[in-house]
């Protein structure tokens, strides 16, 4: 699986936007958690 980051028509990126407003610690969460999708762990996770 390949996740890209998604960027509107407007040219923003919502997630770049919120990602490099956390801290470094949750930084390194979210990184972690997209690493184990991209190998298709997905774990606890329900349908959006």
């Amino acid at each position: 699986m390949i996740i890209e980051e998604y960027t509107d028509a407007n040219g923003r990126n919502l997630f770049r936007r919120s990602f490099d407003r956390l801290d470094d610690r949750s930084q390194a969460r979210v990184i972690a958690g997209i690493a184990r999708l991209e190998q298709g762990k997905f774990g606890d996770t329900r349908n959006l």
